[in-house]
């Protein structure tokens, strides 16, 4: 005998939704995968359904950056560690880093590929080893707004002279000169526009004298870091031709100025420390600066350096942590000055040749009354 016929329609009839994660959980889920640095996992959840795709995409543009080396790519994200570094993502196929390749917006060049670079919408990009066979493909990425160059910028700058650079939404810019390649970058017969956020990477090695009235004026730079590498105690001469770039920028905002200064250990140490206070006395900046100055000292061959940290305690330096750094803080007229001195001894443990101490009798003797 047949029963009564169902209210409900058989279950293999029925087309059930598939089970949806709430977004919140999707975006939780694929940073836990990111942090297990699992790209391939990461790339299967993107294509498991329309709701994970935008997650996918949008963890990519913002927690991952891409790095050429040779003819590969890596996509490296942050990890948890302490301190906190970075991992490349593992896929095991190329067709899962594809997918994740256009949707970077961060790439760091270390050396120039040979093929082609199959990236899209570049924001940022950081290159060790600038070459004017770069200059068509980064102005194929019309997108950069910043950009830095690690290496020295010769080519770079030649690019910028002959005006093929064009990088018209660029917010900021850091490149490495010699301080008079940053004269030649200010002259008036270059046309690129410098961006509102720019820092200049400047090795001191040598004297170089310009005439600022040869410069143009840079009313749009708004933020100004120019960090120095210094050499052979060309300090005095540094500030002032800083303080000549300086008049170049009528819109300054903010200036920062960082020194490094790595030495010897010579007799006029303290006398030079005098006379860069000396110096910020009288060189007038044109606008507020926030400095900072780090001297690295090599006392390996000073016999007893308590008389030089008695010197400086003389005229203000206080101890930082150990008897061998120190550290003043004090303000000028439109400067506010943090100067660092620490002192290292690079020979503890290990027995000079003959050739090694000439070597540093004749580079004290460079100072020597």
């Amino acid at each position: 005998m047949l029963g009564p016929p169902s209210l409900y329609p058989p279950l293999n009839a029925m087309k059930l939704p598939k089970p949806q994660l709430p977004n919140h959980l999707i975006r939780e889920l694929m940073h836990i995968i990111r942090l297990k640095n699992d790209g391939e996992a990461m790339t299967r959840f993107a294509v498991s359904g329309k709701e994970a795709l935008p997650v996918f995409t949008y963890v990519i543009e913002n927690y991952t950056f891409a790095v050429t080396k040779r003819n590969d790519i890596f996509i490296r994200c942050s990890a948890p560690f302490k301190p906190p570094g970075t991992v490349s993502l593992q896929f095991l196929t190329e067709g899962s880093k594809c997918l994740a390749i256009p949707f970077v917006r961060d790439l760091r060049v270390m050396r120039m590929s040979d093929t082609q670079m199959p990236f899209g919408k570049i924001v940022q990009l950081h290159v060790n080893c600038y070459t004017r066979s770069f200059t068509s493909i980064v102005n194929s990425w019309t997108d950069i707004e910043v950009l830095k160059i690690n290496s020295n910028s010769l080519d770079f700058l030649d690019s910028v002279i002959k005006g093929s650079i064009l990088l018209t939404n660029l917010r900021s810019l850091e490149v490495r000169l010699s301080f008079e390649e940053c004269f030649e970058f200010m002259t008036p017969s270059i046309h690129f526009l410098l961006p509102e956020d720019v820092t200049f990477n400047i090795a001191v090695t040598t004297d170089i004298l310009y005439d600022v009235d040869l410069l143009s004026t840079i009313p749009q730079v708004k933020h100004l870091v120019i960090n120095v590498l210094l050499h052979m105690g060309r300090i005095p001469l540094t500030l002032r031709q800083i303080s000549s770039i300086m008049q170049c920028f009528t819109g300054l905002e903010t200036v920062k100025l960082n020194f490094t200064y790595n030495h010897w250990s010579h007799p006029n140490d303290f006398a030079d420390v005098v006379n860069f206070h000396d110096e910020l006395q009288n060189i007038k900046f044109p606008f507020p600066v926030e400095m900072g100055f780090l001297e690295d000292v090599d006392i390996g061959l000073v016999e007893n350096a308590e008389p030089i940290y008695e010197q400086l305690k003389s005229i203000g330096y206080k101890e930082d942590g150990a008897d061998y750094r120190f550290v003043m803080n004090k303000e000028y007229d439109n400067v506010k000055l943090t100067y660092r001195i620490e002192h290292y001894d690079s020979f503890e443990s290990v027995e000079l040749t003959a050739d090694e101490i000439q070597l540093f009798i004749e580079d004290r003797a460079v100072y020597s009354p």
